[in-house]
């Protein structure tokens, strides 16, 4: 029974990590720009990007 709830606690914990991080992306400004919050045109998001790397 006890080897139950650990499971069921630890796959909780999981679930509750992946949705924080599901609504908390890490990810660079041109990204959440382009990708997520679509304010930035292709040509804005390929400067950003340009501009970021060498």
């Amino acid at each position: 029974m006890r080897i139950k709830i650990l499971i069921i606690v630890c796959l909780l914990a999981f679930d509750a990590f992946g949705f924080y991080t599901g609504l908390h992306p890490s990810v660079s400004d041109a990204y959440r720009g382009f990708y997520l919050t679509h304010t930035l045109t292709v040509d804005e998001y390929y400067q950003a990007v340009k501009a970021g790397h060498p």
